[in-house]
């Protein structure tokens, strides 16, 4: 707890005048859900993850988790079916707002409802050198980089050895009907060539990129 006077408590003013709570379990127990984080991400799809922080009720156990998805059942309890259903509410409010919150349920249970996002992919369009440096970026940050081309010559492991996957178009025109575009794809056209430039973009116009 920094929430005491920055200078009262490190004589720089270096404070951040914040507090942390640590919660601290063996490795099993958060190893349970690993698979479902996994799928998760290979899946691409958003998931929260309730982990019981304490229980007034000797039912529900410290460290006890349930894995909840924006559709379908979730995976595990927390000890108590009242303290699931409130869990699973609360679990899909947060997926919608992409917010983790703390949060107390039925006989006391405190749990930290987590929501974990798969990484935001960038779409490359165009394969040329200076798209290089840009992929190594995208990869640098976390981001998914996905390089789109025409050309299958360019789009090799070789030349984008960070590329999380390539796309070959028999044209630009068609991009956004062979590349899995939704809201977190985010996308840079850079061929150079203006003409081939224009039909990605005028492809790309209509869908659902950032």
């Amino acid at each position: 707890d920094l929430t005491a006077d920055d200078d009262a408590v490190w004589g720089l003013g270096l404070g951040c005048n914040g507090a942390i709570e640590v919660f601290i379990e063996p490795a099993d127990h958060a190893a349970e859900v690993a698979h479902a984080l996994r799928a998760a991400l290979e899946e691409e799809h958003p998931i929260s993850v309730v982990t019981v922080l304490e229980s007034e009720d000797d039912a529900v156990a410290p460290g006890a988790r349930m894995v909840v998805r924006p559709n379908g059942d979730p995976k595990g309890s927390l000890g108590l079916p009242v303290v699931d259903a409130e869990a699973i509410v609360v679990a899909r409010e947060l997926l919608v707002a992409e917010r983790s919150e703390i949060h107390t349920f039925a006989h006391g249970v405190r749990a930290f409802v987590e929501v974990l996002e798969p990484p935001l992919r960038l779409l490359v369009c165009g394969a040329g050198h200076d798209a290089i440096p840009l992929v190594r970026a995208a990869r640098g940050i976390g981001w998914s980089p996905i390089v789109v081309d025409d050309r299958p010559g360019f789009l090799t492991g070789e030349r984008f050895p960070e590329a999380a996957g390539f796309v070959h178009v028999e044209a630009p025109e068609r991009v956004a009907k062979e590349t899995a575009i939704d809201r977190r794809t985010h996308v840079v056209v850079m061929t150079h060539n203006f003409l081939r430039d224009k039909e990605y973009l005028r492809s790309l116009l209509g869908s659902d990129a950032g």
